[in-house]
């Protein structure tokens, strides 16, 4: 019989440390993988950020215009004065800014919660790599 629980000829037989070292190793860098595809889902969503802002519309004001505005006072008109008018006309139709903000903001919460669950994964990949050590 070899040494470390293993039998001539056969490799890790089930139990014994080096499979549960190995599976340690596995769920470890998995744990890592998840955490580098967060970081790098992060690094992306944060170039796009502009791209994404430069979609919400502009508001334009235009000329003013001259109008007229009745001064009232208690019910009864007392003169008549020019009034200046602007009207804001907004651009073709997209995302508002508040609409682009809400995306960022879900997108990064999952980003978090990705990252968290790939932290998770990899401790628990390093405390099994440390249990098949003994």
């Amino acid at each position: 019989m070899a040494s470390g629980g293993e039998t001539e000829g056969t490799g890790p037989r089930p139990g014994s440390p080096e499979l549960g070292y190995a599976l340690g190793l596995v769920v470890f860098a998995a744990g890592i993988a998840l955490m580098l595809l967060a970081f790098f889902w992060g690094y992306q969503l944060f170039r796009g950020v502009d791209e994404q802002l430069a979609r919400v519309p502009k508001t334009a004001a235009a000329k003013p215009t001259p109008a007229t505005e009745k001064s009232v006072e208690r019910g009864r008109p007392t003169s008549e004065k020019p009034a200046q008018v602007v009207e804001a006309k907004p651009q073709p139709a997209g995302p508002s800014l508040v609409e682009v903000l809400i995306g960022i903001a879900v997108k990064l919460a999952v980003l978090m919660v990705l990252a968290w669950i790939g932290g998770l994964t990899a401790g628990r990949g390093a405390q099994l790599a440390g249990w098949g050590r003994h």
